[in-house]
């Protein structure tokens, strides 16, 4: 076994779970654990994000989301 796959999901409320809250990076990860594959998944969901403001956002290691109900971070310091 190799060190495995690291995957990155990032994205708007979609990625965060919305409306439920429950991601589907969770079952994404866990679907592929099953079949025999090692993956480390990172999350950040910015609820009411648009891709320019997740643009805007890239550099900032702690930020709020449109909603003010969730922290994550830009991309680049999810890397």
């Amino acid at each position: 076994h190799g060190p495995g796959l690291r995957i990155l999901f990032y994205g708007d409320s979609l990625t965060a779970g919305a409306p439920s809250m429950i991601s589907y990076a969770e079952e994404f990860c866990r679907s592929l654990t099953a079949k025999g594959c090692h993956v480390e998944g990172t999350l950040c969901g910015l609820c009411a994000a648009t891709a320019r403001q997740m643009l805007e956002i890239a550099e900032e290691a702690v930020v709020l989301d449109s909603l003010q109900s969730r922290w994550g971070s830009g991309i680049s310091c999810l890397a």
